[in-house]
């Protein structure tokens, strides 16, 4: 089991800078908020678990990790059509919840700068086989979605991809689990 899951955020995120390569998390906290999102990597999968709070204007989590960097799973988006991935989670009191696969071009001096394109997807009890073409992805700001870039024109500069979930549903822990996560 990963120590990076019982840190504090701000440890989280020194830990980040050492290996960003690692999937960490960075939830709503950033900001003041108080939802709770862990993530760790065991036999294979990826487990990104915990509860949003509404508490302080937040609502959201997400877990995330580097590309192109020497130890990254993937060396680069460029030359690919999408990604997939098997996934199943657990459903909320009124439904499945929403969760959204992301890709990044993160700026390293400005945050404002990131480009964030995210897609919706819906897991269940049972594993489901993913596949995303980066076309279907949509330009996101601040949780708005955006057609004001597209995501096929910023491959050669994707450094991060990740989990987010922010479907107002503060009355359910979630799960996700996540295995096979690759490019084609």
């Amino acid at each position: 089991m990963k120590l990076s899951v019982f840190i504090p955020f701000a440890a989280q995120a020194a830990l980040w800078r050492n290996n960003p390569a690692e999937w960490t998390t960075v939830n709503d906290n950033v900001m003041g908020g108080k939802s709770e999102g862990y993530v760790m990597p065991y036999n294979d999968a990826l487990y990104f678990w915990g509860k949003l709070s509404p508490e302080n204007r937040g609502g959201f989590a997400s877990c995330r990790r580097s590309v192109g960097l020497p130890d990254s799973t993937h060396e680069s988006y460029e030359g690919k059509n999408g990604l997939r991935f098997i996934a199943k989670g657990e459903p909320g009191s009124n439904g499945p919840r929403t969760f959204r696969v992301n890709v990044a071009v993160k700026s390293s001096w400005n945050w404002l700068l990131t480009k964030t394109f995210m897609v919706e997807f819906n897991p269940t009890r049972e594993w489901q086989s993913f596949n995303f073409n980066f076309d279907e992805f949509t330009y996101t700001w601040m949780a708005q979605p955006s057609n004001k870039y597209q995501l096929t024109d910023f491959l050669d500069g994707i450094n991060e991809e990740g989990f987010f979930i922010y479907d107002k549903n503060f009355d359910d822990k979630f799960i996700l689990t996540v295995k096979d996560f690759e490019l084609f």
